[in-house]
This record gives C-alpha cells, structure tokens and sequence, in this order.
C-alpha cells in the first residue's frame, strides 16, 4: 500500500541521525545522511517532491576493497605515497569514487604514522583500528561546510587531506591551498574526462582569477583518474578508467590554457602509466570482462572505439547503429 505524508515523516523522524540534519533539511528540501541498522549502514537522501518526504536509502558496502580488487592503475597507486599535491578520482555518481578513496584512507591508516583527515556528507565507510591517526568529520554535523573543515584540517597537521567532493568555488580554493602548503589532497568531481576535470576546476573561478588558477593546477594537481561501472560478463561489475599523471607536458598545456590537448599527452604518456578511458574499455573487451556493446555506451568516441573492434578483434562486428538496437533492452539483461 502506498505510504502517505503522515508515513513518510515518521520514517523520516526514526532516520534523521542529529537535529543539525533536520534544520538543513527545512532549509533547503533536501539532506543526505548515514545510518547504521544491525551491522549495515546505509547512505539516506530524504527530498521534498511535490510537498511530500521522498527517502531514497543506498545500501553501503561493508568490505573495503584493496588496490589489486578494484584494479586501480599502477601510477595511480603510486601517487597516493607522495607528501604534497593534488591527486583528484572523478565520475558520475555510483562510480566507485568512494571506494576507491576508502581503499586509499585504509592502506595509509595501515601503514602507520600518517594523519588522514577526512571531510564527506555523509560519512559512508567506517574504518577499523588501525596504527595511523584518522580524523573523520561530516558536514553539517561536524562543521558547517566542507570549506569550513578544509580551514579546520590546516591547523590539525594531517599528512592526507580527503574531501568528500569539491562541490563549490570556497571548497575548491581551500583544497588547492592544502594541496600548495604541504598536503596530500584527495577529492572527487563529478566530472568524466582528464581535460573536463581541469575544466570544471578552473571554470568555477572568476575570470580574474583563472590565469592563477592555471598555474596553481600546473605546480600542485599530481593526477586524475576517472571511472566508471561496467556490468561485467560474468557476475558483479568492473572499473573502466582513464588516468592522467602530471608532468610537464601537461603541466604546460594547463598553464597556457589548451586543456584539449591533454588527450594527445595521455596517449602519449603510455610509458608514465597513463591511460585513456577508450583504450582501457578495449583492453577489457579483449580480456572478455566486458562485451563490445557496453564498452561502446562508455566509450568517449564510440566510431572509433568500433573501428578498433573490427582491425584488431577477429570476427568482432558491431553494427553501427547499436544504440538504437539495443535501446529497449539496455542495460543488456543479465
């Protein structure tokens, strides 16, 4: 049976965690929280549409996964044992994003000696005890904005900062500024490319400012790496990524504002690790993980991507007008 207004504010009253949540809720009409029930927890959206409480849960996994399981990229992994710089993990929502940062904050927190101060809305993955020293806060619960916390984390000496998201212009200033005095800074975009990364970061600046914001990406980004869920052929799901590192080729092409060659530098860059999102769908597609029709819906140039099925897969053909044959049917049914 339908649940009315009446129900849906007492599921929202038994679920709100804190009184801070409620009051943010009232002000703008939407809350994102975390609960705990009998060992899960879960990530809550609560919404008003059409004046009545919509309340979306998202079941969080309780495993963090390791380097080797999600298949992160060697650079990538390399990056993470720098002292200082920005190192950003981007994609759309339900990516992976947060676990791959999870991965990141336990392996640190295992090593030892090292601070990690994270900064999210929500809080999703609870770590254990481990030998390093964890900081985790929640907006608003524990400060205001993630700006706020970024501000906060300058005067706590952490070794790793981690943002949740750098949603606005405040919180992408604050992280650049850790990044510039001594910091390890991870955050996540919600953006699908290297180069629409850079974009999005410099694009929220005022125009007075974006020269500066160039050359501070060209001294303190350390890397980008981009991801996407694959169904997988056999069970469960596989990351696709593109992976840009920093070096001065790039550096280069951030500081003189020709964004739109960063693809020709990762292809290039093969040497360095880096990689690009349509030649790593190929590669999974050869492994037999993933099947062509799906690498082509992720595929940044799908004609191209198909062209490369054809040359180099023998017998592999898909026809070109796969999006509107499989339209009813996508996702493909498992």
């Amino acid at each position: 049976e339908p649940m009315g207004n009446g129900d849906m504010e007492i599921v929202f009253s038994s679920l709100v965690p804190s009184e801070a949540h409620r009051k943010q809720f009232e002000a703008n009409h939407s809350v994102d929280f975390s609960i705990e029930h009998d060992k899960a927890r879960f990530r809550v959206n609560v919404c008003q549409a059409r004046g009545v409480k919509a309340i979306t849960l998202r079941l969080l996994p309780s495993k963090i996964l390791t380097y080797e399981e999600i298949g992160l990229p060697k650079g990538f992994i390399s990056l993470t044992d720098r002292p200082r710089g920005l190192l950003l993990v981007t994609g759309a929502t339900g990516s992976g994003k947060t676990t791959t940062l999870a991965s990141v904050i336990s392996k640190q927190l295992d090593g030892g000696g090292r601070h990690v101060y994270v900064v999210e809305q929500p809080t999703e993955y609870v770590f254990g005890n481990d030998s390093g020293v964890l900081t985790q806060r929640e907006v608003p619960t524990d400060s205001p904005s993630f700006a706020d916390a970024l501000n906060d984390a300058l005067r706590a000496n952490p070794d790793t900062i981690v943002v949740g998201e750098m949603r606005d212009l405040p919180t992408i200033r604050a992280a650049l500024t850790a990044a510039e005095t001594g910091h390890l800074v991870l955050a996540t975009l919600h953006t699908s490319t290297a180069s629409s990364t850079i974009n999005r970061i410099i694009d929220v600046f005022p125009e007075t400012e974006k020269d500066q914001v160039r050359t501070q990406l060209a001294m303190s980004l350390l890397g980008v790496l981009c991801q996407q869920l694959i169904p997988c052929c056999e069970h469960g799901q596989v990351v696709a990524m593109e992976f840009m590192c920093m070096n001065p080729a790039v550096a280069n092409m951030i500081r003189d504002n020709r964004t739109n060659m960063i693809d020709n530098a990762i292809q290039v860059g093969r040497s360095e690790g880096m990689q690009l999102l349509d030649d790593h769908l190929f590669q999974l597609v050869v492994a037999g993980r993933i099947t062509g029709v799906e690498a082509l819906y992720k595929a940044k140039d799908p004609k191209a991507l198909n062209a490369r099925f054809g040359a180099e897969i023998p017998g592999m053909t898909i026809p070109e007008n796969f999006r509107e044959l499989e339209f009813n049917s996508y996702p493909p049914k498992r």
